[in-house]
């Protein structure tokens, strides 16, 4: 009971200072860091500040109002009870929100809240250890990765003191330099550096080192613990304290000899033949820049090719063919002075440069090449002779560049090819007009079957005794819309650079087949017609097999084929052509050897070789009457023939005199302009009808197919 103002003036101070001290909590408990919750008697959260929504990702209606009774964790509810019941307690664990459904590591100091002896509820402090706890892991995760790295890195790892000397060493820095960890600790860095680069690398340096803040990346030699010397790759970091002290440095270092060695390798193979170990097209095009730079007046580039290289690779090997190529490149290397060079560009091309060269020079020494070349070598147990094609570009008339003067080179050099081999050649300018020749002609040649340019023309043969017409010979024909006719002499050739020699003759043998049935099934005079076979469609494995076919497909006797080898392609593989030919004798099919005494032949596989006729070939036969030595060559042929059982066939007969010189000396056989020329097939057939007229009936109703 108040009874006074003195007793109300009392009450007014304890109110004022309940009310102090209600707004000194109040502004604790929103203030405070650590997340806290009122709760009351009944365990219902009546307040929350605002550091526990912040920790717990909540609003503020999601917690007020919250029965803690009715938690699901059980440590949680046994804690809550246990203040609800005057006692303190600590709730420590992973805490399941059922307000967000996110899982909390927390820490809360639960505090009962006592008046007047009674419990009316209690405070609970809330702490979030979860980012505590990863920083946990984190930072055990990261010893966990310095320790796997610093013990299984392939690197080595060195930590170095301000003085330079070794701190901490890895098992790689062991596996590397060969010191294990006790035996470099300690040491100066100068242990593990060869005398050279010990000198080199002074104390000026590692201070220098020490005191460059931040990285550095070097490459040198250094020792290993058995003395070996080793390349080694490093990338230091200087170590410094919070104040910029440094206290040392720590270096990554690999052992990167091996790269280093398949480096250089590579920049060699770069610029050098893997074989032979002469430069390359590429580094001999870069001499070629630099002579150029040095205003040189005059320079020779020479390509030389040896003759019949593949020939050797295909019967001896590849083993034996490279052997030649190095002793040839040896060869070719000690003949030049020492400021030329000589560069290998592939298979059995060479290619010189010969600074201060003009075309006497080059001549001069490639004709000390050629007989040296030309040597025997002596190669896996064979004795092998090979001779060479070469040809010479001279800057700077022939060419400003490397490109024009090789390919200018490059001409000349086939120039001397086609010439017979064994020579050599300087580029002429026309060059470049027959290669532009010969490079039209190839696209054109490409597509002439099947724009139906392509026709055969059929030159009599007769018996020259009686008159009488023997046979026919097939002759290929081209023209061209825009080129008009092309010789055979120019586009065979071609053909044959081009590998498409074995289509055209696939072709002439289809056609002339094709059209020997057409005259026989017309009724005609069976007549024999010659195809001329290509040296790649000889060697052909199944050369006799594909014969046998085209007969049959054309329903065709043997005796009415007739195959014509040049002598050059007979005797390229003799023993293999007495096979094949044997296989075509015994099929029934008749050979002849055209050109014969233009080329070289073995007599004693001539003997052997399954033959019907030896063709003389017309450059004998055209100045016979004038030219005594001609009329001995002609008649050793037809005594020859005679002699091994053989018919003879002049070509190119073109007047009464010499044909009369033949008849006297006993040939066979006559073709030429005195008699025919070749003929289109429809001229054949009129010839045809002419000899012998065929049976009206069977000519009315087949004539059509001729």
């Amino acid at each position: 009971m108040i009874n006074g103002p003195a007793d109300i003036k009392a009450k007014d101070v304890m109110l004022g200072v309940l009310q102090q001290r209600e707004a000194k909590y109040r502004q604790i408990f929103s203030h405070m860091a650590v997340g806290a919750l009122h709760f009351d008697a009944a365990g219902v959260v009546t307040d929350c500040n605002d550091s526990l929504l912040l920790h717990l990702s909540l609003r503020r209606e999601q917690v007020l109002g919250l029965s803690l009774l009715s938690v699901n964790d059980r440590k949680m509810l046994s804690a809550v009870q246990a203040v609800l019941a005057g006692q303190r307690s600590v709730y420590q664990g992973d805490y399941e929100s059922t307000l967000n459904h996110r899982v909390f590591a927390l820490r809360v100091e639960l505090i009962p809240v006592i008046v007047t002896g009674q419990v009316c509820g209690g405070i609970a402090l809330v702490e979030n250890l979860s980012g505590q706890r990863q920083t946990e892991h984190e930072l055990r995760a990261s010893r966990q990765r310095q320790h796997l790295l610093r013990e299984q890195t392939a690197l080595a790892m060195i930590e170095w003191d301000a003085h330079f000397c070794v701190r901490d060493w890895n098992p790689a820095a062991q596996k590397i330099f060969g010191h294990s960890r006790e035996q470099a600790l300690g040491r100066h860095a100068h242990f593990i550096l060869p005398e050279p680069a010990r000198q080199m690398l002074s104390e000026g340096v590692l201070e220098a080192l020490l005191k460059q803040h931040g990285g550095s990346h070097s490459q040198n030699a250094n020792l290993t613990r058995d003395g070996r010397i080793i390349e080694c790759e490093w990338f230091n970091t200087t170590l410094v304290d919070e104040s910029g002290c440094t206290l040392g440095v720590i270096s990554l270092a690999q052992d990167v000899t091996e790269r280093e060695q398949t480096g250089r390798q590579l920049r060699y193979l770069a610029r050098h033949d893997s074989l032979t170990g002469l430069i390359n097209r590429a580094s001999l095009a870069e001499q070629f820049t630099s002579a150029i730079a040095a205003r040189i007046p005059s320079l020779a580039l020479v390509f030389i090719d040896l003759d019949g290289f593949k020939h050797i690779n295909d019967t001896l090997g590849h083993t034996v063919g490279d052997a030649l190529l190095c002793l040839q490149a040896q060869r070719l290397s000690a003949q030049v002075r020492h400021s030329d060079s000589v560069a290998r560009l592939g298979g059995d091309e060479f290619i010189l440069l010969l600074p201060d060269s003009d075309a006497e020079d080059a001549v001069a020494l490639i004709q000390r090449l050629s007989e040296q070349l030309a040597l025997p070598c002596a190669v896996e147990g064979h004795d092998i002779s090979v001779t060479s094609s070469i040809g010479i570009a001279l800057y700077p008339q022939d060419g400003s560049d490397f490109d024009t003067l090789l390919r200018c080179a490059d001409m000349a050099m086939y120039h001397a090819k086609r010439d017979g081999r064994n020579t050599w050649r300087c580029f002429q300018p026309d060059l470049l007009a027959r290669s532009a020749r010969h490079l039209q002609l190839e696209s054109a040649l490409r597509h002439a079957q099947e724009r139906g340019e392509l026709s055969l023309h059929y030159q009599p043969q007769y018996d020259i005794a009686s008159r009488q017409l023997i046979g026919l010979e097939a002759l290929l024909r081209w023209q061209h819309p825009g080129l008009g006719w092309v010789s055979p002499l120019e586009f065979i050739p071609v053909a044959e650079e081009s590998g498409m020699i074995i289509a055209l003759g696939d072709w002439v043998l289809h056609q002339a087949l094709s059209q020997l049935c057409d005259w026989q099934q017309a009724g005609y005079l069976p007549v024999r017609v010659a195809v001329n076979l290509s040296a790649a469609q000889f060697q052909q494995a199944n050369l006799p097999q594909q014969i046998a076919s085209l007969l049959e497909t054309y329903h065709l006797p043997a005796r009415l084929l007739e195959l014509e080898l040049t002598e050059s392609v007979a005797m390229r593989r003799p023993q293999e052509a007495v096979a094949i030919l044997g296989a075509l004798e015994a099929m029934g099919i008749k050979v002849s050897i055209d050109d014969f005494g233009t080329g070289y032949s073995s007599l004693s596989y001539l003997k052997r070789l399954s033959l019907e006729t030896l063709k003389i070939d017309r450059s004998f036969v055209t100045d016979m009457a004038d030219d005594a030595d001609d009329r001995a060559i002609v008649q050793a042929i037809i005594s020859l023939a005679r002699t091994l059982g053989l018919k003879t066939l002049a070509e190119g007969v073109e007047t009464a005199e010499q044909l009369q010189w033949l008849q006297q000396y006993g040939c066979d056989r006559v073709q030429g302009y005195y008699f025919s020329r070749p003929l289109p097939a429809g001229d054949v057939l009129a010839l045809l009808t002419r000899l012998d007229p065929p049976d009206e009936s069977l000519l009315a109703g087949r004539l059509r197919h001729v």
